[in-house]
């Protein structure tokens, strides 16, 4: 058995790298991708481990894109490095959509506060560290009694038709297939939109 999309607290999953390490063990998997979203900090993190405990880790990514420019409703591109991990030129990019997510993750925090809910930037980034986004400004609004479930802090707020919603800049399709390949990767056609 094979895990190739998995997610650590790197992004929006809910094992660490190292408890996503002892699960793929207890699982007897016989390969594991780490495809956090937008950054390969959860497979840098376990990569060591994964080395230890003899479980062949890949590393991957799911890139948020835009089809065209000014779309508002992101598509979501898995990347595999199957042979080398990326260069340093692809982290440098995606250091760089690390802090146009915080840039929105600013004004995000400022339009909630103006509608009177008491939401920092800081807490945010407390629970969803460098790649705080929306999910976890869902779970701060509902552990703070402004919605009653995940939800409905998407639907009412965050999602990219409410009225809360703030865009950030995401690359084209086009643009994260290219970089994708220049770095070594190998871009994966299973598109996820929205």
């Amino acid at each position: 058995m094979i895990d190739l999309h998995s997610h650590t607290t790197e992004s929006d999953g809910t094992f660490t790298p190292a408890e996503l390490i002892e699960a793929a063990c207890q699982a007897r998997l016989e390969a594991l991708a780490i495809t956090d979203h937008d950054t390969i900090a959860g497979y840098e993190e376990a990569k060591p481990l994964a080395q230890r405990a003899e479980v062949p880790l890949y590393c991957g990514i799911e890139l948020s894109t835009k089809v065209e420019p000014g779309d508002r409703r992101p598509v979501h591109l898995l990347g595999y490095f199957l042979h080398a991990d990326p260069p340093q030129s692809f982290r440098d990019w995606l250091n760089r959509l690390a802090e146009s997510r915080r840039d929105r993750n600013r004004r995000l925090a400022t339009r909630l506060q103006s509608m009177g809910m008491d939401v920092r930037l800081e807490e945010v980034e407390a629970l969803g560290k460098r790649m705080a986004g929306r999910p976890h400004f869902a779970r701060i609004m509902q552990r703070k009694g402004y919605v009653s479930n995940y939800r409905e802090a998407f639907d009412r707020y965050l999602d990219e038709e409410a009225p809360v919603y703030v865009d950030r800049e995401e690359p084209l399709l086009a643009e994260a297939i290219e970089r994708l390949r220049q770095a070594g990767g190998s871009p994966r056609w299973r598109i996820r939109f929205g």
